[in-house]
């Protein structure tokens, strides 16, 4: 269960890793949301209809949601966002199916072996969960670890 507390908080300045299209980042921004596309794939541009777009994520922010995108990311891409997150900062990674058991990456991609327990709990070390339901995770960011490729 969630808190009020959690319920009523304020997302601040939102930057949406693997935006796409940018269709969230368009309804967040219908609701006073600042919110910033983050997106390294090379059509990102092209694609992206809402406000912002970024070809990498600069740090910064309340709120980093990665929407159906964390297991597209390579190990450096993924240590280059996490390492630039601020304290206290709300990561949701959440993916349009909840599928559990999480299964490891078996593309041969050279991706951060996202969407399996071993990786969620590395994120969780140290840090506050709010919400873990299969391959969905929320958590605010407490004790941030460098992290090692």
């Amino acid at each position: 269960s969630v808190s009020t507390e959690q319920q009523v908080r304020e997302p601040g300045i939102v930057f949406s890793i693997g935006c796409g299209e940018g269709l969230m980042e368009r309804q967040l921004e219908r609701m006073g949301v600042e919110v910033y596309g983050v997106d390294p794939a090379p059509g990102a541009k092209d694609l992206y209809q809402g406000k912002y777009l970024m070809d990498e994520y600069p740090g910064g922010g309340q709120t980093i949601i990665f929407n159906e995108s964390i297991e597209h990311l390579t190990e450096e891409q993924f240590a280059n966002i996490w390492n630039k997150l601020p304290e206290s900062v709300f990561v949701i990674i959440t993916n349009w199916v909840n599928f559990h058991p999480i299964e490891p990456d078996t593309t041969g991609w050279d991706y951060v072996r996202l969407i399996d327990d071993e990786f969620y709990d590395r994120l969780l070390y140290g840090n506050r969960l709010v919400l873990r339901n299969g391959s969905h995770l929320v958590f605010e960011v407490v004790e941030k670890q460098i992290w090692k490729q």
